[in-house]
């Protein structure tokens, strides 16, 4: 099972899931296309199940949009307050490799 913390960010388990499964809604409606509302799918399934975790390639799609722009750029405000609500701080995409 992957570990976010190998990249320094240890996923924090008191994190508010009120909060985050309001966080994930905005996301899906900031976004743009399907493929990209996928991501709160797979954060919901993971983030919100009896078990909390992420795997690596749910870890690598947030932290991208963490840093990104254009016409993205209010749904990287959302992901990054995902990301600091479940990390305790946002998602270096570069720390993270992606």
């Amino acid at each position: 099972m992957f570990d976010p913390s190998q990249y320094g960010y240890p996923l924090r388990l008191s994190f508010d899931r009120r909060r985050l499964e309001k966080l994930l809604n905005e996301f899906e409606s900031e976004v743009k296309r399907e493929i990209d509302r996928k991501l709160a799918v797979e954060l919901r399934l993971q983030l919100l199940s009896d078990n909390p975790h992420i795997d690596e390639k749910s870890f690598k799609r947030l932290a991208r949009w963490c840093k990104t722009d254009g016409i993205y750029a209010d749904a990287m405000y959302v992901a990054r307050k995902i990301s600091d609500e479940v990390f305790g701080r946002v998602i270096d995409r570069e720390v993270a490799r992606t």
